[in-house]
């Protein structure tokens, strides 16, 4: 059977109402979370994610946000 995927854009992305990232263990998860939070220059492709006029929300376990 074929397998379908979609690809969200950055300009789809931040014309979204909202956008979540639900990021979940410690380790390297953690510092890059420190890193895309705290360190603008990083860039991380998570930081191209910036909604004009929605909202951006980050859930993170306790392990994930264990290096802020």
């Amino acid at each position: 059977h074929s397998t379908y995927r979609i690809t969200f854009t950055y300009p789809v992305l931040n014309a979204a109402a909202n956008v979540m990232f639900l990021i979940s263990g410690g380790g390297h998860k953690a510092e890059m979370v420190k890193k895309a939070l705290q360190d603008p220059a990083a860039n991380l492709p998570c930081q191209g994610v910036q909604p004009a006029e929605g909202k951006l929300m980050w859930y993170l376990d306790q392990q994930a946000a264990s290096k802020l």
